[in-house]
Parts: structure tokens; C-alpha cells; sequence
């Protein structure tokens, strides 16, 4: 939905007038006063920011990425404006490249966290943990191309579920086999050309995933993929499929191993 014209023209007179506001205070103060005064400029309009991404963030929004690349633009601008201050011999003050640094530097913290208003409930990162955690706990059997076949797989077998929702209480219901089987449905091809592949190439042969695993392992497969399936909506859940798969280095794989077994062993 487009943000009406009026409302931005509210918006911008209103900027424009804060900038008038807060330039002529800034002129009128001097030495340490003013420096003092800066900091405070600058630890307002942070806030101010957060205040404002916080308003805009929803889960698996985009927007945050643009408020970084405005930042980074910002920052990169005030590189090249510094250098051309320097060329004409009238450099910029160490004062204002301080507290416009600083500004910049909390910004950019506060976007990278977006806002402080985490965006994938309940507080972790699905896409993250399912190649990292999946990825470690089932080596033995996936390896490095496995996981987005293996995991179509599972699914398929795993036919109509049902959960009720821990927070709301309500109840769903979902029908795994059917949603994996659409004709449009891609997922990345790991272990070939490492590109998108139709997914009913690999529910033709199951038995190359299922003969990888015990019954035990491949049961404790489908109920992980179960459980990361219904905490994603279903294009969230698709474009994770459609990533470069488990890539960390060995070390992650042992360590991730160890501290499953950990868990699995303290539980």
C-alpha cells in the first residue's frame, strides 16, 4: 500500500524543520557544550530510528535489508564527502566525524538486530538452524547433499498432520504429501548441477534417502522435519529448500554432533 502524498510531505516539513531546529541550537552553543549536545544528538536519533524500524519489521520482512543499504550508502557518502573536504584543504572536524561515526556505527547495530525486534518468532532463525542443526545431527546419513532431498522425502511420507499451537491453542491441520507433491515445487539440486530441480524426481526414489538410515534415525528425521515445517509458513519453508544446503566447516559438524549427543544423552 502506497503511503499517501500528504503524509509525506508531512513528514519531510517535518524533518526539515527538526534539522533547522537542531542545526541553530548546535550554532548557538560552544566548546564543550557543544560537543556534549552532539553526543545527545546522536543517542536521540538512534532511538528515534529504532523506534520508527520497530513499527515497520514483520517476520521475514525485507525492509530491514533496505535500512542497511541506506546506512552503509549514508556511510560510504560521508567517506567521499570527507575526502573531497580534505582535497580542498577545509577537512572536516575530528568532532563531527566522531559523533556522525558513532551515529552511523549504533545505527547500523540497531539494524542488524532489526530494531531490537526479533523477526522470527519464537527467537531463532528457522532457515539458520534447520541446515546447521539438521545438517550435524544427521551427517552420518545426508552428508553434504542430502538434506533437501532427504527432507522432501520424510515429508512425503509423513502424509496429514496435525498440532495445536502452543500459544494461541488452536489447532491445524496440513497435508505434507500433497503440498510437497506440487508440479511447481523446486528444490536445490546439492548434489549435481546445483541448481533448482523438480521435487518428483526425487519422491520417485525414496529408498536412496531411506536407505541411508536406521529405523530409529529415519523416524527421528521425519519428526524433525515435521517440527521445522510447521513452525515456517509454507513460502518461507520453500525458499529454505531452495538455499545451498549444509556448508559449514568440519569443525561445526563435531561440535554440532557432540552437543546433540549431549543434549540427547542429558534429556
Amino acid at each position: 500500500m502506497l503511503t499517501p502524498a500528504p503524509t509525506i510531505v508531512t513528514a519531510v516539513s517535518g524533518v526539515l524543520g527538526c534539522a533547522a531546529i537542531v542545526y541553530a541550537i548546535d550554532r548557538s552553543l560552544g566548546g564543550a557544550a557543544r560537543a556534549r549536545y552532539r553526543y545527545v544528538l546522536a543517542g536521540l536519533t538512534v532511538g528515534l530510528l529504532v523506534l520508527i524500524l520497530r513499527g515497520y519489521i514483520r517476520p521475514y520482512d525485507a525492509r530491514v535489508s533496505v535500512a542497511k543499504a541506506i546506512v552503509a550508502s549514508v556511510a560510504a557518502a560521508c567517506v567521499l564527502y570527507e575526502g573531497y573536504r580534505a582535497y580542498r584543504n577545509r577537512p572536516v572536524a575530528e568532532g563531527v566525524k566522531r559523533v556522525v561515526g558513532i551515529m552511523l556505527a549504533l545505527i547500523a547495530i540497531a539494524c542488524y538486530f532489526n530494531g531490537f525486534k526479533y523477526s522470527f518468532p519464537p527467537y531463532w532463525h528457522h532457515s539458520d538452524i534447520f541446515h546447521y542443526y539438521m545438517g550435524a545431527k544427521y551427517f552420518p546419513e545426508l552428508r553434504y547433499d542430502g538434506l533437501y532431498q532427504c527432507t522432501a522425502i520424510a515429508q512425503d511420507q509423513l502424509g496429514t498432520v496435525g498440532w495445536r499451537n502452543e500459544t494461541s491453542g488452536q489447532r491445524f491441520h496440513l497435508d505434507m504429501s500433497s503440498e510437497i507433491r506440487n508440479p511447481e515445487k523446486r528444490i536445490r539440486n546439492l548434489g549435481g548441477d546445483n541448481l533448482l530441480m523438480p521435487v518428483t524426481e526425487v519422491l520417485e526414489h525414496p529408498d536412496r534417502c531411506t536407505s541411508r538410515f536406521s529405523t530409529e534415525r529415519w523416524n527421528a528425521f521425519k519428526a524433525d522435519v515435521f517440527f521445522f515445517r510447521i513452525v515456517a509458513d509454507r513460502q518461507y519453508w520453500e525458499d529454505m529448500q531452495k538455499d545451498h544446503g549444509y556448508n559449514p566447516p568440519p569443525a561445526w559438524t563435531i561440535l554440532g554432533s557432540f552437543f546433540w549427543v549431549f543434549v540427547k544423552s542429558c534429556g
